[in-house]
């Protein structure tokens, strides 16, 4: 005994998951593409060099440490970060205490100063 579908129903079911699909993608494109809206997520920056130094810091820490907070996190392996000198190691050292609520994965990450010992956070 074989089993026998009704290919006419087949074209039919693929007919309408393609008019669904197709519908599904309409709404979703972007209107208004070039209208420029502002942006309500973005803090205005303080004028102040103490903001910028702070800017610079922060992005730096996030930068150093984004890459090796991903691979600690994928891996689930200890990941060394090497940095200049003790003065920036002990401010990273602070951050990952900071992120540890969020990323327990954070845990694994050393941060070693050239010329120092690993020391690890928490």
């Amino acid at each position: 005994m074989s089993l026998h579908t009704d290919n006419s129903s087949q074209v039919a079911i693929r007919t309408r998951m393609k008019d669904a699909l197709a519908r599904v993608l309409e709404k979703a494109k972007p209107r208004d593409r070039f209208v420029h809206r502002p942006r309500l997520d973005v803090a205005k920056p303080a004028p102040s060099s103490a903001a910028a130094e702070t800017r610079e810091l922060v992005s730096f820490a996030i930068n150093t440490l984004g890459p090796a907070s991903y691979r600690a996190a994928v891996l689930v392996t200890p990941v060394t970060v090497s940095v200049e000198d003790e003065a920036t190691a002990e401010v990273l050292r602070e951050a990952i205490e900071l992120s540890c609520r969020e990323r327990p994965a954070n845990r694994l990450i050393e941060i070693k100063a050239k010329g120092a010992g690993v020391r690890t956070p928490g």
